[in-house]
């Protein structure tokens, strides 16, 4: 039997949105949390940690006092149950909306051109939805509100808005895959963004999904370059390369591709992320292992299936929840 999952307190800041100071703290102070030492003296959290975690921002963002739900925490000796967070357990909580309350505040940031504030505000949604449910609930909406309206009054330019939250999600995204990669071990797989860059947003929720089900991942988005991308592509360890492409027929980058992946079974296998609907029904290109149509739910599964694949053709299949985070 598998051993649980034990995750590092940067993993675990990575995956809440919980600075580390704020877990010592809610350790020492409160008495919040038991994390698990390691002979050096390394704090290894469970899963059970995570789940007091979400609950506790959940109750703070709804505006509960942390008096209160340490008092209801400890009484507890853990997470509370599903009928114990109900609403009328707790008479100062109001209705969480998931997304829409930290959607505002980002968009507010962002337009303001304020890094501070918009890490303070994504931080508090990653807390109560966790780094996939903030990615795809805020921050991609907040996105595409920025690219399709205008600025504030008297504010900077919209272009400086969209810059700023382009740089902020590629910059969360690696963070995350960073913490959630298991110590010493290079990326599996690789996702890049190719030829067609309006497909980023949806290669960087791929990335997410693919990332927090403990697959070690990298990824190279806008202004990455293509001396790093085929440096990245020749690396050993990769077992599925994910490429964004407009035109498979007279895509460079597959070109590419097609000249730098090794010759013989370690090549990594290759799936194309397109929106051309012929290449989306018809052959499938060479050197191509599958296509993916741009929908982020099903590209995923697609993604975490070729990996699978890959590894058990190599002989070593990756085990997730059993990684040294």
């Amino acid at each position: 039997m598998p051993r649980p999952a034990r995750y590092t307190i940067r993993a675990v800041s990575a995956l809440t949105g919980v600075n580390a100071n704020t877990l010592r703290a809610w350790e020492r102070r409160y008495r919040l949390l038991y994390p698990e030492r390691t002979p050096g003296g390394y704090r290894l959290y469970d899963e059970r940690a995570l789940v007091t975690l979400r609950q506790i921002q959940t109750l703070l963002e709804a505006g509960v006092s942390l008096a209160d739900i340490v008092a209801r925490f400890r009484a507890r000796g853990g997470p509370l149950r599903e009928n114990e967070m109900r609403l009328e357990h707790w008479p100062s909580l109001r209705a969480p909306r998931p997304g829409a309350r930290w959607l505002e505040g980002v968009v507010r940031a962002t337009l303001l051109v304020d890094r501070r504030r918009l890490d303070r505000d994504y931080g508090r949604a990653v807390g109560v939805l966790g780094p996939r449910g903030a990615f795809g609930n805020v921050l991609v909406p907040a996105r595409r509100l920025l690219i399709a309206g205008g600025s504030e009054p008297g504010g900077p330019t919209l272009t400086a808005a969209v810059e700023l939250i382009d740089r902020f999600m590629r910059d969360q995204l690696d963070a995350l895959l960073r913490a959630l990669r298991p110590l010493h071990q290079p990326p599996r797989v690789l996702f890049l963004t190719g030829c067609d860059e309006g497909l980023e947003e949806v290669l960087m929720q791929i990335a997410v999904a693919v990332g927090v089900d403990y697959v070690s991942s990298r990824f190279m988005g806008v202004g990455a370059g293509h001396d790093r991308q085929c440096e990245a592509i020749r690396q050993a360890s990769l077992r599925v390369v994910v490429l964004t492409c407009a035109r498979p027929d007279e895509c460079s980058c597959l070109m590419h591709y097609r000249r730098e992946r090794r010759v013989g079974t370690n090549a990594p296998l290759l799936l194309l992320l397109t929106r051309d609907a012929a290449t989306q029904a018809g052959r499938t290109p060479e050197a191509v292992e599958q296509v993916l149509a741009p929908d982020p739910e099903l590209a995923s599964v697609g993604v975490l299936a070729a990996f699978r694949q890959s590894s058990r053709s190599r002989g070593r299949v990756q085990r997730p929840r059993s990684m040294s985070l």
